[in-house]
């Protein structure tokens, strides 16, 4: 699931801070949204919209 860490508090991540900031867990979870609907994400199997297959290059040796 998911989880929140204060790296300046507790470095180890010992002590994980997801219910005291709600407002804050909500704008990274909208921002996380975001990016996988414009780069995709194969966890989820969110295919991106900004994405592209891959291109090729002539062999400029064979012209």
């Amino acid at each position: 699931g998911l989880a929140l860490y204060d790296l300046t508090r507790s470095p180890d991540e010992a002590r994980d801070v997801l219910t005291e900031y709600p407002a804050e867990v909500q704008r990274l979870q909208k921002l996380a949204d975001r990016m996988r609907a414009e780069l995709g994400d194969d966890l989820t199997g969110v295919a991106g919209g900004g994405r592209r297959g891959a291109g090729r290059v002539a062999d400029e040796s064979t012209n």
